[in-house]
């Protein structure tokens, strides 16, 4: 049987050519038909909002990492994507230890970069803003960075407090951190099904911001957690953009395996912003414009837009009692009634809803708000929007509170009942490579000099101790202590017989001395079972310098009094 020929041949190509067209042609189709029918609508955009209080009104992204740590664009590129989405600055967060000084603020693109650092610690990740380049690594227990924070003249972000990933949660609610997100980016993808997901990837192709925005829900539960904290203290709430400029395999050192740049910056920064209500209008002096911002920030003075809904609004919420008259994220002060006013410029069919301590009180359309309280209280205010994605919704702005809180009754200093000081036997224990020694000198003071290795970092260590008799019932360990420079270290006693367990807390001293007083309630688990065995137990008392708080080849001496055992009385 002979070869086909040449026009069989040919024939047959231009039928596969046909085919391979056709298919292709309907698999476009699809995915066009899909893109539209997925296709987020397009953000409403207002006008007539107050020209002189939109002209104090600058809106940025908090919580935005860089090439620095783990993020995928270096600054200059940052700012591009920030200046296209329309902002006036951008918060840089990248992960640290808060021992790296800050970059001076300044304009690129047109956009005000301000520096900070996200922390990791021991209970989830804070956000340390404005804050002096701190003497020693900060790290361990949240509380003991929180305290450091506020110590170096800073304010504090408790990072992604919902957070799947247990290491990212925010978990210690007793410290008094500043502000909490009550948003995070980061946080609302990772809860979505994988159809969700799906959905938003292919309107992203088109409509990224509005994309994204579908994957956000009212985070009830980080809500719920603000206004509670709220009603005892002064708690500010912040939305965290949390952008990498894409996801990918990036360390906190920036190297990388790999990576997608998706979302990207330009994508994150439109999803949704925060606004700050300054003094005066920007000036176009870094310096001076990054004072303004961050003065804003600590005050309060800003609220969230989700900008892929509508962007515009420019919300103002102020209360009033005979006493004065204030803006959101301050305390009102005063008795009796106080009248609250909200105003925005809304899209059709928004309703202001007020809250206080986490329950709607009441609301309005058009965008204003009027209401009277003589009840104590957190008050803020959230404006929803038909058609918000979510479920439940996501509310499109929510301001600060306005706190009217209860004074809260000092508690009393509790009275030693029993008080037995400790005999030491001092020693020095440590890693192969450090150096230790111990002294008392003329003062009945142990005078502990320490040198951690050189070198890379291989768990460094240098602790002096004492061998713990038979002890007393006792609640509290005090002893005075003081050192050269600025230094964190951690007290803990050690429990041999029981698989070598250790309890501590950190504590802080400096050349001023402080007398410090470690609660037994307030130890913490540092190695060996989770249950803490019985005091009486405790075989060791340790003063511990560690990588948690130095570095490879820190040195420096430490003077510590006498440590006392304290009983407090019975209440």
């Amino acid at each position: 049987m002979g070869r086909p020929g040449l026009p069989a041949v040919a024939a047959k190509r231009e039928g596969g050519r046909a085919r391979f067209l056709t298919i292709a042609a309907v698999l476009a189709a699809i995915v066009v038909i899909l893109t539209l029918v997925n296709l987020p609508p397009r953000p409403i955009v207002l006008s007539g909002a107050d020209p002189s209080l939109a002209a104090r009104t600058v809106r940025g992204a908090v919580h935005v990492h860089t090439t620095r740590s783990d993020g995928l664009g270096d600054k200059s590129s940052i700012a591009a994507a920030a200046e296209a989405a329309g902002l006036q600055f951008v918060l840089l967060t990248d992960h640290g230890d808060g021992t790296r000084p800050l970059d001076p603020p300044a304009y690129i693109d047109g956009v005000l970069c301000l520096d900070a650092v996200e922390i990791s610690t021991d209970d989830g990740h804070y956000i340390s803003i404005g804050a002096a380049t701190a003497p020693y690594p900060l790290g361990g227990s949240g509380a003991s960075v929180v305290e450091d924070v506020g110590r170096l003249g800073g304010f504090g972000i408790a990072a992604h407090p919902t957070s799947l990933r247990r290491e990212l949660q925010w978990s210690d609610w007793e410290a008094p951190f500043d502000g909490l997100e009550w948003l995070n980016a980061d946080s609302e993808w990772r809860d979505e099904s994988r159809v969700q997901l799906s959905r938003s990837f292919i309107g992203y192709l088109l409509r990224p911001a509005g994309a994204l925005s579908r994957l956000l829900d009212r985070p009830s539960s980080a809500l719920a957690r603000w206004d509670a904290l709220a009603k005892e203290r002064r708690v500010l709430g912040i939305a965290g953009n949390d952008a990498h400029g894409g996801m990918g395999n990036r360390v906190e050192d920036g190297s990388s395996r790999w990576s997608v740049r998706v979302p990207s910056y330009r994508a994150s920064f439109g999803t949704f912003s925060t606004h700050v209500q300054l003094d005066a209008p920007l000036t176009g002096d870094a310096a001076r414009d990054a004072r303004s911002v961050l003065d804003g920030l600590k005050a309060g003075r800003f609220y969230t837009e989700i900008d892929a809904i509508a962007t515009g609004a420019v919300l103002e919420f102020k209360g009033r009692t005979d006493a004065e008259a204030v803006e959101q994220g301050t305390v009102l002060r005063g008795p009796g009634n106080a009248s609250f006013t909200a105003r925005a410029v809304v899209p059709s069919g928004a309703a202001v809803v007020a809250y206080r301590n986490g329950a709607s009180i009441a609301s309005g359309e058009s965008g204003n708000l009027e209401f009277n309280s003589s009840e104590p209280g957190t008050y803020r205010v959230e404006v929803h929007v038909p058609g918000a994605p979510g479920g439940p919704a996501v509310p499109w702005l929510v301001s600060n509170p306005i706190f009217r809180l209860v004074p809260r009754a000092e508690r009393p200093r509790p009275e030693p009942s029993g008080v037995e000081t400790l005999q030491p036997s001092w020693r020095i224990e440590k890693d192969e490579g450090s150096e230790g020694t111990v002294a008392t000198n003329q003062n009945g003071e142990a005078v502990f000099i320490y040198k951690l290795r050189e070198g890379p970092r291989v768990s460094q260590f240098v602790a002096v101790g004492t061998d713990l008799g038979p002890l007393p019932e006792f609640d509290a360990l005090t002893f005075p202590i003081r050192s050269a420079a600025p230094r964190r270290l951690s007290v803990q006693l050690r429990f041999a017989r029981d698989e070598h367990a250790r309890w501590g807390k950190s504590v802080y001293t400096d050349s001023t001395g402080q007398m410090v007083t470690v609660r037994v309630d307030r130890l913490r688990r540092t190695d060996g079972p989770p249950t803490r065995p019985p005091l009486q137990r405790a075989t060791s008392l340790l003063f511990v310098i560690d990588l948690t708080n130095a570095r490879p080849g820190d040195s420096g001496t430490l003077h510590i009094g006498d440590v006392r055992f304290v009983r407090f009385a019975a209440k």
